[in-house]
């Protein structure tokens, strides 16, 4: 069989060192020659529907009602893609009027900005400067209220493209994962980067995909956008580099040592670590069309796993959580097979990814009361519904 070469995209979303906030890892799973993942084809789907967005786009940014005011703004430069020759006559007087209110501070950092932009920069540094703008504007609801409506509309474009992407994209050859906490950060222990925890079981994960769709034959790279993280050789942060993804290859070739040896699925052992990572890159406009989906992907997940929790506790469920989702980015492949299944079984769901909960199912799998066994694991006594009906669902 010949050697398949597929490339995982990785993103996340949320505050990792907030232990109250809810943390979701994104990957998008591609095959490197047939995903039907084009670039161009998009970048034009979104400049024709929305000229006055800048690419690339970022989940964040555009979620936040002010950044309608910076794409109005830095469309008004020299030297910028995009426009605003189709925006509603009322918008653009919606922007002029905030503009005005924001005064000359703003314009400052709108120049700034805008600099940063058609340098090919992120415009990360400068996300805090949209929500005091947003501070600034709030005493003023009418204004405020329009700008919250413009933005919801651009993000209803947004998901469209996405939505009729994922109809024009071979499903066999993209596939969507997702790595979240079934508990808060309180049960990571001291000196663990809950991102690292989280990046490991979506690369993990990806494995027992492509194990079993190519028979073993294949070579993953993974490409992440840059973040820091905790070292703990030197007790500190720092920016993604070699020596964490050295870190990772280790602890990948012992879990894929252990993997190998304890089920094969009929699939021949691979003879040596199948990944490679590609060295961080930076979310500007070289960025690859898949990255910044994945970072569209990650938001989504993280923003319905939050508003989900919010509204329905420690009893949201898998369906629910799936279902909003898919409202906002379509019917993507967000599943895949088990890692005992044999071929044929139906799909099951790849969200719920912290380790102790792995190795539970792990333990539950190779016993012979395996869903009671799950159950009496003193280390699934508090994960949430979603995870529990997930990690049911992977038993025999």
């Amino acid at each position: 069989m010949t050697e398949q070469r597929w490339e995982l995209y990785i993103d996340e979303s949320g505050n990792f060192s907030d232990p109250n906030d809810e943390v979701v890892v994104a990957g998008l799973l591609v095959h490197t020659e047939k995903a039907g993942l084009d670039g161009r084809e998009i970048a034009q789907a979104i400049h024709t529907t929305l000229p006055h967005i800048p690419l690339p786009l970022h989940a964040s940014f555009l979620k936040r009602p002010s950044y309608g005011i910076f794409c109005y703004a830095s469309a008004q430069q020299p030297k910028t893609a995009h426009h605003t020759r189709q925006l509603d006559p009322k918008r653009i007087k919606t922007y002029e009027q905030a503009l005005q209110i924001l005064g000359k501070k703003a314009q400052k950092t709108l120049t700034q900005m805008t600099d940063t932009l058609r340098r090919g920069r992120s415009l990360s540094a400068y996300y805090n400067e949209l929500h005091s703008w947003e501070t600034q504007l709030k005493p003023h609801p009418d204004l405020y209220k329009q700008l919250k409506h413009d933005q919801e509309l651009d993000l209803a474009h947004i998901a469209r493209i996405i939505r009729d992407l994922n109809e024009t994209t071979d499903a066999n050859h993209a596939l969507l994962l997702f790595a979240a906490e079934e508990t808060r950060a309180s049960a990571v222990q001291p000196k663990q980067d809950r991102y690292l925890l989280l990046l490991l079981a979506l690369i993990e994960r990806a494995y027992r995909v492509l194990h079993i769709r190519t028979q073993g034959h294949f070579r993953l790279e993974i490409k992440v956008a840059t973040r820091d993280v905790y070292y703990a050789p030197f007790n500190i942060n720092i920016r993604l580099s070699n020596p964490i993804f050295k870190e990772l290859e280790a602890h990948l070739r012992a879990w894929l040592g252990a993997f190998t040896s304890s089920t094969d699925h009929g699939v021949p052992k691979s003879p040596e670590c199948p990944f490679s990572f590609h060295p961080p890159m930076r979310y500007d406009l070289e960025i690859p069309t898949a990255l910044a989906l994945a970072d569209i992907f990650s938001n989504t997940a993280y923003s319905t796993l939050r508003n989900g929790l919010k509204k329905h506790k420690q009893h949201l469920s898998l369906a629910l959580w799936k279902t909003a989702i898919a409202q906002l980015i379509g019917q993507w492949p967000l599943s895949s097979l088990p890692p005992h299944s044999p071929a044929g079984l139906s799909p099951r769901s790849h969200f719920a990814a912290s380790p102790h909960i792995a190795d539970a199912l792990r333990q539950a799998i190779h016993t012979e009361h395996t869903t009671q066994t799950f159950e009496q694991d003193p280390r699934t006594q508090n994960i949430r519904l979603w995870a529990k009906e997930q990690a049911l669902s992977w038993l025999p």
